[in-house]
């Protein structure tokens, strides 16, 4: 992150406004109108507020500060110092112009937070702000009031104690709820093994339903009873049994009817061979009556008269027999199709009324439809039998009985966590806010007796700020700041210190060319200032480029034993790190600096 401008107007001893474009690597930000002090606690007022909250009432006093992250995203946060109030905006690239993003504090603190990699004020501070009243060898000025903190009377300690202890509280809670939430991953880590468990022993009922859907779609079956394959098989035998039968019946009756057509019989008086016999036969016989002699013989003809009617007659008869035995064969034949067709009538029109029930018509439609409705019901009682034993397993119960425990103790748990949805979630920020407190208590408070002061480094937030941002373990980290600050301390020291360990509970050591060794407590002020120092650019170094914010510096010449040179020389190997504002009062302070920016005071 490096600061691309810089604005401010009526901020402490500024009469005016001043306004200064910024670039990366070393800059010297000279500000003839106003005190380095007040540039460098107005930028920190823009980007994290006022330490004092309350508007400056009658007073025209801002300032606004544009910010680039290391993926190029830009924000401008702006805040009017006399309404209290705040606004951030982001760069729209499309647009190239600044969108409103946030304008409530809180909102613009997690955006500077969550987006630029802006750490809290206090941790800003300790690692990016290096001024001389933080060198060991002005404590008197670092137990002051800090240069940055707004004009206004002490807090009471006992206000400040009421709000350290909630933030305690505060602190308590998080720390709880993280334990629950730690415990919730657990417990549904534990559920979703469970569940796991249960679907591979369960019983996957899709198949049943989609068999018992299926065997639903047969329904209209159901009129068919058990029995029918074997009956529609007996239907089709008799059926054609019937039909053969009918069909030689109606043959042998076609040939009966044909034959009949012969012996019809006309009645016998009508039939005139019968009356000229008989007539020929009586005048034969009068005539030979009244005749004598050779003409008596007349009387012969009445023979063939007399044989011609009897022969008509015996015709007659014949015929009327035959007549009798064809009808007889008639009625015989009418019994015989009745029987025919009443043999297997009641078998053949039940089938026939089921098939139409079941809106069948074909034998092979039927065997088709009752093997589909076999098949399906055997695999519906297949699988109801699968799913039965699946319901039945001691093991799945088992599983569903801890799983119901389970839920019981999630729940339990998401209940107290809701209860606790009202916490801030950025437990470093409100353990920063804490620290901040405690300090600013301790400076208030009467000193108890103690070990000297000077006994330790005062870096201890320092330290704190450093396990923060590099988030390693504090041996790690004390090592790697050990080893940079050694690099660091040649330098400045022109190689008469070589060596600098920091361990993690506060100790310092050195080491000199000649092979000698001083703690902190016997460590000359001189030292003690580039010990301090190279353990600052240390830290600085040693955070990731993505992350790592702008240095600000000011007044480090006048404090320093080697002046402006090991300042200078300090502030370049930091400029190599990003981007170093350097804040001085004239331009010949900072010969070394790759950028010159002049805040001149404007009304």
């Amino acid at each position: 992150m490096i600061l691309l401008d810089l604005a401010l107007q009526g901020y402490r001893d500024l009469s005016g406004s001043i306004r200064v474009r910024l670039q990366s690597g070393y800059n010297a930000l000279v500000t003839p109108g106003a005190a380095p002090e007040t540039v460098v606690a107005g930028l920190l007022a823009v980007l994290f507020g006022r330490r004092d909250k309350s508007p400056l009432a009658g007073k025209k006093s801002g300032g606004g500060v544009s910010l680039m992250g290391a993926d190029g995203l830009t924000l401008r946060a702006v805040r009017d110092f006399g309404a209290g109030t705040g606004q951030l905006f982001e760069f729209m690239r499309d647009t190239r112009a600044f969108s409103p993003l946030a304008a409530d504090a809180a909102q613009i603190e997690a955006a500077l937070r969550g987006r630029m990699h802006l750490p809290s004020r206090e941790v800003f501070e300790a690692v990016y702000v290096v001024r001389a009243q933080d060198l060991p060898s002005a404590a008197r000025a670092a137990a002051a009031k800090p240069e940055s903190e707004d004009d206004g009377p002490p807090p009471d300690p006992e206000v400040l104690k009421a709000k350290l202890a909630e933030l305690d509280r505060t602190l308590a809670e998080l720390k709880r709820v993280e334990a629950l939430e730690f415990e919730l991953d657990g417990l549904q880590k534990q559920r979703f093994d469970l569940e796991d468990k249960m679907k591979a022993l369960a019983f996957d009922d899709s198949e049943l339903l989609a068999a018992q859907a299926e065997l639903k779609r047969l329904a209209y079956l159901e009129a068919l009873p058990p029995d029918f394959g074997a009956r529609d098989d007996l239907y089709r035998k008799l059926v054609l049994r019937r039909d053969q039968d009918l069909k030689r019946w109606q043959a042998e009756r076609t040939a009966m009817e044909r034959a009949g057509v012969h012996t019809e019989v006309a009645p016998l008086a009508k039939d005139w061979r019968l009356w000229v016999g008989l007539a020929v036969g009586v005048v034969a016989v009068v005539v030979a009556g009244f005749q004598h002699g050779m003409l008596r013989y007349v009387a012969l003809a009445d023979i063939p008269a007399f044989g011609l009617a009897t022969l008509v007659v015996f015709r007659h008869l014949s015929q009327r027999e035959a007549q009798d035995r064809l009808r007889f064969r008639r009625k015989l034949s009418d019994e015989r199709q009745t029987k025919i067709v009443a043999r297997d009538a009641a078998e053949i029109n039940a089938v026939e009324e089921l098939l139409k029930t079941a809106g069948l018509t074909s034998g092979k439609e039927v065997q088709q439809a009752l093997a589909m409705r076999a098949a399906v019901q055997a695999r519906v009682q297949g699988l109801a039998a699968e799913a039965e034993r699946a319901r039945q397993n001691p093991e799945v119960a088992a599983l569903k009985d801890e799983r119901d425990r389970l839920m019981t103790a999630i729940a339990q748990i998401e209940e107290t966590l809701a209860g606790l949805s009202a916490l801030p979630v950025d437990r470093p920020h409100v353990q920063a806010e804490a620290e901040a407190m405690r300090q600013r208590l301790a400076r208030l408070l009467p000193k108890v007796a103690a070990a000297p002061a000077e006994e330790r480094a005062p870096l201890s937030a320092w330290f704190k700020a450093a396990l923060e941002l590099m988030m390693s373990d504090p041996d790690t980290t004390a090592r790697i700041l050990s080893e940079r600050a050694s690099l660091i301390i040649r330098a400045l020291s022109a190689n008469r210190v070589v060596a600098i360990v920091y361990d993690a509970g506060g100790d310092v050591v050195m080491r000199t060319a000649q092979g000698g060794a001083a703690k902190w407590a016997t460590m000359p002020d001189s030292v003690r200032d580039l010990v301090y120092l190279a353990l600052r650019g240390a830290l600085i170094l040693a955070l990731d480029p993505k992350t790592r914010g702008p240095v600000l510096a000011y007044g480090l010449a006048a404090a320093l034993p080697g002046g402006q040179e090991v300042e200078s020389q300090f502030l370049s190997t930091m400029a190599q790190a990003g981007q170093l504002v350097h804040v001085v009062r004239r331009a010949d302070e900072a010969p070394k600096a790759k950028h010159l920016a002049t805040a001149e005071v404007s009304a």
